[in-house]
């Protein structure tokens, strides 16, 4: 049945986009910055962000070495996303996994990403990674006060 109905959609030329094959498993072919990235799946292509995570703005020092902790870790790889709430702006919060490592986790863990506040209440692990980043002096916590983006926007 799903073959058929793809194949009159594309008879169609229709844009609607189907889940890939194995559910939520997507391939990352770019990295916008330390929490976002696309990826596609055999049908389309989805804007994805890790769900409680914040990086730096790529135009800072710290952003670019965010993203690239963020590439290291999934650029070119089939990741497995778990979609959380709405797509904000076209992007769509998702916690994200590559074998056994949770991404978002390990972005906080390493201290490239900021736990986002309006989402710590979701995520108390990604809190207490944090913390550990932060009392061991990880990644931005390396800085005296790194100053978070969305303190930058208020400015």
């Amino acid at each position: 049945m799903r073959s058929i109905l793809l194949s009159l959609l594309l008879l169609c030329g229709s844009p609607v986009a189907f889940p890939d094959e194995a559910g939520e498993v997507v391939r990352v072919f770019k990295v916008f910055d330390g929490s976002r990235f696309l990826a596609r799946t055999r049908y389309h292509s989805l804007r994805l962000s890790l769900d409680g995570v914040r990086a730096p703005a790529v135009a800072d020092v710290e952003g670019q070495m965010s993203k690239k902790i963020l590439e290291q870790m999934v650029l070119s790889k089939r990741v497995e996303y778990t979609p959380l709430g709405e797509p904000i702006d076209g992007v769509q919060p998702a916690r994200v996994r590559w074998l056994d490592k949770d991404i978002n986790l390990e972005m906080i863990r390493a201290g490239y990403a900021w736990v986002w506040p309006r989402d710590s209440g979701r995520h108390p692990d990604l809190l207490a990674a944090e913390q550990q980043a932060r009392d061991e002096k990880r990644g931005l916590w390396a800085e005296i006060t790194p100053l978070p983006p969305w303190q930058k926007w208020a400015e």
